[in-house]
C-alpha cells in the first residue's frame, strides 16, 4: 500500500470513530449518568443504535481506501495517457529542417574557427594572459621563436622575454594602453632563450568584461627580424655613401627624416619638424619653382621618376646643393599619390668644381675669341708682306732680260713653294679665326650639288692626273639641290678631295657617290684607297694642328683642314663623319639639307 493510500485509510478510521465516542457522551447526559465502562455497557444493551455508530469507523476507513484508490488510479491513467501521447507525437518538417539547419551552421562554424585558428598559427605569434599580465595560452611558432617550452610560458609574463632596447616608458605607455581597453600596436624587440635577438609587430587586444575592464589580453605578432636587419643594412649602406632618406606621406604632409638628413643641413635630428612644410621653408627662393614643376609633372605621369637638383638652407644659414630623387610608394583607388620615399645627396663640392669649370671655360673660350678676333682682324697685315714675297719671286723667276741661274731658279722655287704653303697656312688660320670668332658670312641657299662637285673636281684633276689617282663620281640622281653657301661647299667639297688624293696610295681611286637620308638630307661620301687611320688616331682627327703622324712625311698639310671643314659643315646646319680601316682607305662623308 502506498504511502497516500494508508494515510486516507487511517484518516477515515479516525474520524468514524469520533461519531460512536459523541452518541455515548450524549446518550449519558440526557439519561443523567456518569460516565463508566457499566453505564457505557447498560447504553449498548439498551440501544442498537449505538452498535449502528460504532460501525463507522471501519466503514469510513474502508471507504478513505476505496477513494484513494480510484484517485491512484485516476493519476496513473493521465500519466500513461501523457507518456503515450508524447512518445506518439512527432517533431514537424519544418522543425526537423530548422534543427538541421543549426547543427550544420554550427559545424560550419567551427570548421572556419579551426582554419582560421591553424591559418593564424602558421603565419603569427599568439599567446594570452589574464588581466595581471601573466602568460596562459602560447602556440607553436610563440615557442619555436621564444625558444622557451609551453611548460615554461605557461603561468609566466612577458618581462621574459624583455631585450634592453626599450625604455622603461615604452613598456609603461604599452601598458596604459592596454590597461584602458585600447589595442596597441607596434614593434618591439624580444630576446630569445637562448640569448639571441628578434623583432615583432605587434597587436596586444584586450578582451573587456561587461563592466568595460580588461579580463584578458590577447597578443598576435609577426616576425619581422629579417626586414629590420635589411633596413639596418640599407641604413648603413647609405650612411657609408652620405646619402639622406626622407619619406612623405601627402595626405597629412608628414615629412620623416633619418639622422644622416639632419646632419647633412647641420641640424640635430629633434631640431627639424617632421613635415613637409620645414623642407619647403629649406629650399632656395631660386629653386622652389623648378622644384615644384619637376613635382607636378612627375605626379600627373608626364615623368617616370622626381628627380631635381636644388638648394637647401643649412643650420649655419649657408646653402647646400642636394640631388632628390624620390618615388611614389603608395596609391589609393583612383591612382592619386598616397606617399613617396627618397633620398638626399649632397653635390655641392661637384656643382662648386662645375662652377669653377664654368668661369675657367668662359675665360678660355672669352681668351680664345680675343685671339680669333686679333687674328681676323690682323689678316690684311699677315697677308700683304707674304703677297709682295711671293710676287717679287714671281717676277724674279719670269725675268727674262736677265734670267737667273739654274741654282738660283732652284732656290727661288724653293722660296715659291714655301711662300705658298705658309700663305695657305695663314688662311687655314686666318679662316679658323674666324669661324671661331663667328665673323664667317654665310649665304644659305638652293645649290646644284652635282655642279658643286664637278667644279671642284675639274679644279683638282691636274693634282690628281700628276699623282696617277683616278677620280670616279657615280651620283644616283643628277638633280640634288642642297640649302649651302655656294663658296663654303665647294671648299668643303676641295679640302676632302685634296685629302684624297694626298693621303692616296699611288695609282689609287677616288670615288665619290651622293645618297639620300630619309629625305630631308643628302649624304655625299668621298672615299679613297689610301693609307688610312690608326684607331689611335681617329679621336684625334678634328682637331686642330694635328696631322695624325703625318708631321715628317713629304705630304703637305696644316693639321686644320679637317675642322675648318667640319666647322663649315655644321654652320650650314649639316654633319660630318668618316670610316676608315688602316692601309686600306678612308671614306669621309658630310650630309646637308636638301629641298624637294
Amino acid at each position: 500500500m502506498s504511502p497516500t493510500l494508508k494515510n486516507f485509510t487511517l484518516y477515515g478510521f479516525l474520524f468514524g470513530l469520533c461519531f460512536p465516542l459523541i452518541a455515548i457522551i450524549v446518550d449519558l447526559q440526557q439519561n443523567s449518568l456518569a460516565f463508566s465502562l457499566v453505564n457505557i455497557k447498560q447504553l449498548f444493551q439498551q440501544n442498537f443504535l449505538h452498535w449502528i455508530i460504532s460501525s463507522a469507523p471501519p466503514i469510513l476507513a474502508v471507504v478513505g481506501c476505496l477513494i484513494e484508490k480510484e484517485q491512484q488510479k485516476t493519476e496513473n491513467t493521465i500519466l500513461q495517457s501523457i507518456k503515450t501521447q508524447s512518445k506518439r507525437t512527432k517533431k514537424s518538417k519544418y522543425q526537423q529542417k530548422v534543427e538541421k539547419e543549426i547543427a550544420q551552421l554550427l559545424s560550419n562554424k567551427s570548421k572556419l574557427l579551426k582554419f582560421q585558428k591553424k591559418a593564424l598559427d602558421e603565419h603569427s605569434i599568439a599567446s594570452i594572459t589574464d588581466a595581471k599580465g601573466n602568460i596562459t595560452y602560447t602556440n607553436a611558432k610563440f615557442e619555436e621563436i621564444s625558444q622557451y617550452s609551453k611548460a615554461e610560458l605557461i603561468g609566466s609574463n612577458h618581462r621574459l622575454l624583455k631585450s634592453d632596447h626599450h625604455p622603461d616608458a615604452f613598456f609603461k605607455e604599452v601598458w596604459h594602453t592596454i590597461s584602458s581597453g585600447q589595442t596597441w600596436h607596434g614593434e618591439i624587440q624580444n630576446k630569445a632563450k637562448d640569448g639571441s635577438l628578434y623583432w615583432v609587430n605587434s597587436s596586444i587586444i584586450p578582451l573587456l568584461d561587461d563592466n568595460g575592464k580588461p579580463e584578458q589580453y590577447i597578443a598576435v605578432r609577426t616576425d619581422i627580424t629579417s626586414v629590420k636587419r635589411n633596413a639596418e643594412r640599407l641604413n648603413l649602406t647609405l650612411t657609408a655613401t652620405g646619402d639622406a632618406i626622407w619619406d612623405w606621406d601627402i595626405n597629412t604632409g608628414e615629412f620623416t627624416i633619418n639622422s644622416t638628413y639632419a646632419k647633412m643641413l647641420g641640424y640635430q635630428l629633434n631640431e627639424l619638424t617632421p613635415h613637409i612644410d620645414t623642407w619647403i621653408n629649406s629650399v632656395h627662393p631660386d629653386d622652389i619653382e623648378q622644384v615644384q614643376d619637376t613635382l607636378q609633372d612627375y605626379l600627373s605621369g608626364k615623368t617616370d621618376s622626381y628627380h631635381v637638383e636644388l638648394r637647401l638652407l643649412c643650420k649655419n644659414k649657408s646653402w647646400k646643393w642636394i640631388n632628390c630623387r624620390g618615388r611614389v610608394i603608395d596609391k589609393d583607388k583612383s591612382g592619386q599619390a598616397l606617399s613617396m620615399t627618397g633620398f638626399h645627396t649632397d653635390i655641392t663640392a661637384r656643382k662648386t668644381m662645375e662652377a669653377d669649370l664654368l668661369k675657367e671655360k668662359q675665360l678660355a673660350e672669352k681668351a680664345n675669341q680675343a685671339k680669333s678676333e686679333f687674328l681676323s682682324s690682323m689678316s690684311h697685315e699677315l697677308r700683304t708682306p707674304l703677297n709682295a714675297i711671293l710676287g717679287f719671286a714671281q717676277l724674279l723667276e719670269s725675268d727674262t732680260d736677265e734670267p737667273l741661274s739654274s741654282e738660283q731658279q732652284e732656290n727661288l722655287s724653293y722660296i715659291l713653294s714655301s711662300g705658298e704653303h705658309l700663305l695657305s697656312l695663314i688662311n687655314g688660320v686666318l679662316e679658323l679665326s674666324s669661324i671661331e670668332a663667328k665673323k664667317v658670312n654665310l649665304y644659305i641657299e638652293p645649290q646644284k650639288l652635282v655642279d658643286s662637285i664637278n667644279d671642284a673636281i675639274t679644279l683638282l684633276s691636274p693634282l690628281a692626273k700628276k699623282s696617277g689617282i683616278k677620280i670616279n663620281f657615280t651620283p644616283h640622281n643628277l638633280n640634288f639641290t642642297v640649302l649651302a653657301d655656294a663658296t663654303k661647299l665647294k671648299q668643303v667639297l676641295i679640302n676632302l678631295v685634296s685629302n684624297a688624293i694626298k693621303y692616296n696610295c699611288p695609282q689609287g681611286n677616288i670615288d665619290i657617290s651622293c645618297v639620300p637620308q630619309n629625305n630631308t638630307h643628302i649624304r655625299v661620301s668621298v672615299s679613297d684607297t689610301g693609307i688610312g687611320i690608326s684607331p689611335q688616331n681617329k679621336e684625334k682627327l678634328f682637331t686642330a694642328f694635328n696631322r695624325l703622324g703625318q708631321e715628317k712625311s713629304t705630304i703637305e698639310g696644316s693639321g686644320i683642314g679637317l675642322l675648318v671643314t667640319k666647322d663649315l659643315v655644321e654652320l650650314m646646319n649639316g654633319s660630318i663623319g668618316f670610316e676608315s680601316i688602316e692601309q686600306t682607305g678612308t671614306t669621309f662623308w658630310f650630309e646637308l639639307p636638301t629641298i624637294a
